[in-house]
């Protein structure tokens, strides 16, 4: 008796333990939500690095070649090592279950612009007319039929060289069996880190090359725990590793010493992006399409606060005292910066989100989530980032907010003491009697590291 579908999973000679982790973890996904269906993997037998990341296809068919006496199935689905699965594959196919290649996205070079179609002339002439891509090459459904036809002419040597997504939908169109698009495979918006499937719904997900760790999600899932009624007395923080450079550990500490009777949460770049997609995963799209971390950093903190509630607090920031007396009685509080940054940016004011707060489930903070908007603007610089859902975001959603006296402004005396250009002062020594009367006016000080445009994996040029 038949199959009704198999999966084939195409992977690697491979050393780096949290890859092999990650590789397990997919592959059991797959069996936790389709536990009758066989699944095979198919080794990549390229030696050359610049060879095997580009044949994914030849790795599934040159097992396929050796194999397929032996395996009977009506269907058969082709995935990458890095795919991973949350829905039955007869549910996710419906749509196209009896077509003979499903993808989850056709490219046509008359009608899209996608780097691969500059290498056609790589194709041997008679097919170069069948141009065709399909991308990724991951999730894609084949017929018994397709498997055969395919397998026989895709393993000819004319075909080497070229990359898997072009060469088998090509080979595929030029057969007559051209890949129909999986209508509930909704593409993502860009090639950055982000998944091209989308992840607000049940199917396949691509690429997860590494597992979250579990003390991470740990230590988010415990916030949920907290007292939500009263103002958390939480610390949160936000650096790309739980590795700290020695001058934030530094001004880290100082909160940590000052609120000892807090808890303190130092998010990273893994746990913003699950947190996200375990509690907001609507926004997921959106938070991808930010064009530089910052971003990103910008907009997670906003879900952060609304979902747990606390106090968020950039690492360029010194606590000077205790800030209870600051915050007593707010139910959501900003402060706005000094009035030089707003006079440089032509702005009559700027409410700051380097030092902000509130309960869980803030009304504010749900309209501040919800009025976050696309970023469309490609456009490299200070400005924009700001503009997208940074401080300059913040200010212009609070100036629309109807309902602003439930909402606490800082003045700029108590956190933001000095200028950016007066904190440039201070970390060099420089500091005159004005500055250090100002400092000591102040519950913190804010020294505008802006590692964000300073860093060169923040680096806005």
């Amino acid at each position: 008796m038949k199959n009704e579908i198999v999966v084939v999973i195409a992977w690697h000679d491979e050393s780096d333990p949290e890859k092999i982790a990650c590789f397990l973890e997919n592959k059991r996904s797959f069996e936790l939500h389709n536990p009758s269906t066989k699944i095979y993997v198919a080794k990549n037998p390229f030696l050359e690095n610049d060879v095997a990341w580009l044949s994914s296809d030849l790795s599934i068919f040159t097992w396929y070649r050796l194999n397929r006496s032996s395996i009977s199935s009506k269907r058969f689905l082709l995935i990458e090592w890095d795919c991973w699965c949350d829905v039955s594959l007869e549910s996710y196919f419906s749509f196209a279950w009896d077509q003979d290649i499903v993808g989850p996205c056709v490219k046509y070079p008359e009608r899209d612009d996608w780097y691969w179609f500059s290498k056609i002339n790589d194709l041997p002439a008679p097919i170069r007319m069948y141009a065709t891509g399909i991308v990724p090459f991951c999730g894609i459904l084949v017929s018994e039929m397709a498997m055969n036809m395919i397998c026989d002419e895709i393993l000819k040597a004319e075909y080497a060289g070229l990359n898997s997504e072009l060469r088998f939908a090509t080979i595929a169109t030029a057969l007559g069996l051209d890949p129909v698009p999986n209508p509930v495979a909704s593409r993502s918006l860009t090639w950055r880190k982000n998944i091209p499937f989308d992840h607000k719904y049940r199917g396949l997900h691509h690429p997860r090359k590494r597992l979250i760790e579990s003390r991470l999600m740990e230590e988010i899932s415990s916030l949920e725990t907290l007292d939500k009624d009263s103002f958390p007395r939480i610390i949160h923080q936000t650096w790309p590793t739980k590795d700290l450079p020695s001058y934030f550990v530094t001004l880290s500490n100082t909160w940590k010493d000052s609120h000892p009777e807090w808890k303190y949460v130092l998010w990273t770049d893994d746990m913003n992006k699950e947190f996200i997609s375990k509690f907001y995963p609507e926004f997921l799209d959106q938070y991808n399409s930010y064009q530089v971390e910052i971003e990103r950093v910008d907009a997670v903190r906003y879900f952060i606060l609304m979902h747990f509630g606390g106090v968020f607090i950039d690492m360029d920031f010194e606590c000077l005292k205790n800030i209870d007396d600051l915050i007593q009685d707010a139910e959501c509080f900003f402060s706005v910066e000094p009035d030089a940054h707003c006079e440089k940016f032509n702005k009559q004011k700027i409410l700051c989100n380097a030092f902000m707060g509130c309960k869980p489930g803030n009304i504010f903070f749900k309209s501040l989530c919800q009025s976050l908007e696309f970023t469309w603007n490609y456009k490299k610089s200070i400005e924009v980032t700001l503009e997208n859902a940074g401080p300059f975001a913040l200010t212009k959603i609070y100036d629309a907010y109807i309902h602003k006296s439930t909402i606490k402004i800082i003045e700029s005396e108590k956190v933001y003491p000095l200028t950016a250009k007066e904190a440039r002062m201070a970390i060099k020594g420089e500091i005159s009697e004005d500055l250090q009367m100002k400092v000591e006016k102040a519950y913190a000080v804010h020294y505008f590291l802006g590692t964000w445009y300073t860093q060169e994996k923040y680096l806005i040029k």
